[in-house]
């Protein structure tokens, strides 16, 4: 028999979910009180309520819990590092397993030194600070290389240079010529809010990738440039309006938003899937229904 079968979505309950456990993985809940509370956008979808989400000012730590643990200053001893894999391992009240639950053995140097640096004389025997070793855990800079002078401050680069070639063999003569680049000059398209510095085609950029810090000033006649104003106490900067011609006595109104209460964000529900099928396209020659699934075959 070729079959059909088409699974609808339906609400199995009513109860909400909390929004902040959903979006922290377990890490953070919603607030007991959330009266007179607001996220700091309008933005209900969160995808992260320990950061980068505009409602965390919503959600507290869950107690108990290894992250909530590690956050009030409880750590790990020996040859051990707090595990960020575990943040979610329930915990006793007083803590007291917190290094059996939370912990993990660090580990022993395993890294390969790449050009400008060699093992350390103990590598085989070094614990790095977590699970992942570093090269300058594992590695020394190498003797006679850019690195090596850069580092105990022998040699200089000119005001147009910059650092670079740090596994390059130099010594303190050959510095300049050896271990320094041109500086780039800017090359940054300014972004809406923002206008070119003065003099920018001359501007030296202090690494390989010029920054908009270096080469752009805020627009004194838009949003951006009046962000000295500031917005009410419940409205958030709304960043679509930084190329917005605006004003000290406009700001508030042109460059502002209301922000969304955490009551709002404590009964949104985001978006699902409502359909999901999988086909082999019979005709149909009877129906059955089990349990919210339509079976079609022949």
């Amino acid at each position: 028999m070729k079959v059909l079968t088409v699974f609808f979505a339906f609400a199995a309950s009513t109860v909400q979910a909390d929004q902040c456990l959903t979006a922290s993985s377990g890490e953070h809940r919603m607030k007991t009180v959330l009266t007179n509370q607001y996220c700091g956008g309008a933005t209900l979808t969160c995808t992260s309520a320990s950061g980068g989400c505009g409602c965390q000012s919503c959600c507290e730590a869950v107690p108990n819990i290894c992250n909530t643990a590690r956050s009030s200053g409880s750590a790990c001893t020996g040859d051990f590092f707090v595990d960020r894999a575990k943040d979610t391992v329930a915990i006793a009240a007083d803590k007291s397993n917190f290094q059996a639950n939370c912990c993990t053995a660090k580990k022993t140097c395993d890294i390969t030194c790449t050009a400008g640096f060699t093992d350390k004389t103990d590598k085989a025997t070094t614990k790095c600070s977590t699970g992942t070793c570093s090269e300058l855990e594992c590695c020394d800079i190498t003797p006679g290389t850019c690195g090596k002078l850069m580092s105990s401050g022998t040699g200089s680069c000119t005001s147009d240079q910059r650092f670079a070639n740090a596994g390059t063999t130099a010594t303190a003569a050959t510095y300049a010529a050896n271990c320094c680049v041109a500086k780039k000059t800017c090359d940054v398209t300014c972004p809406a809010g923002y206008v070119d510095k003065t003099g920018k085609a001359t501007i030296k950029c202090s690494s390989g990738t010029c920054s908009k810090s270096e080469c752009c000033d805020a627009d004194s006649t838009k949003c951006q440039g009046q962000a000295a104003a500031g917005c009410n106490a419940n409205d958030f900067v709304n960043p679509a309006t930084a190329g917005s011609a605006a004003t000290a006595s406009t700001y508030k109104t042109a460059c502002c938003l209301a922000k969304a209460t955490c009551a709002a964000f404590s009964s949104y529900t985001p978006p699902v899937a409502s359909l999901a099928k999988t086909t082999q396209a019979p005709p149909v020659a009877f129906l059955l229904t089990f349990g919210g699934a339509l079976v079609f075959g022949q």
